[in-house]
């Protein structure tokens, strides 16, 4: 009785251990939900070569936003569009997610005006060829962090 008693002992802390270590963030229908009701502002993107911020003031930050319904399991979207703005040019495209956290962006395009002070215009440029880049992203409460070959774009949630 008492090998059963230290079984179901070592049993239930190995399930509790396991449990606590998913309720660290949201589940995949969570995080898939949370990327796509939410417009992001652009806080930073950390390259090799350092760290670009916003060159301006809003409407002049970088923004994205990601539309699409559930399919199915509601971990995978269809209909998943992308839209906003580099700073100056509007920017349209298409993109994969999954609840895992695997983000692909595919046909990603802006309109082609320029824009004052050039520092837009660069910051700009970097924000849309990490966006292009994507390959993962984590959702933590108001964050965003989009993972891309050469660094990370960090955003935060457009409360207004």
């Amino acid at each position: 009785m008492r090998r059963f008693a230290e079984g179901m002992a070592i049993s239930s802390l190995a399930i509790g251990l396991s449990l606590a270590g998913c309720s660290d963030g949201p589940t995949g229908d969570a995080n898939v939900n949370r990327l796509v009701s939410t417009a992001w502002l652009m806080v930073a993107v950390h390259t090799d070569q350092g760290t670009v911020t916003p060159a301006g003031t809003p409407p002049r930050i970088p923004s994205i936003s990601f539309t699409g319904e559930a399919a199915g399991n509601g971990i995978r979207l269809t209909a998943h569009r992308l839209t906003g703005s580099g700073g100056c040019n509007t920017v349209f495209g298409a993109y994969e997610a999954s609840g895992s956290g695997a983000l692909t962006v595919s046909d990603l395009a802006w309109t082609e005006m320029a824009c004052a002070p050039p520092e837009v215009m660069q910051v700009e440029q970097t924000f849309l060829h990490a966006v292009g880049l994507a390959r993962a992203y984590h959702v933590d409460g108001d964050d965003l962090v989009i993972e891309y070959d050469g660094g990370t774009v960090e955003l935060v949630a457009d409360d207004g």
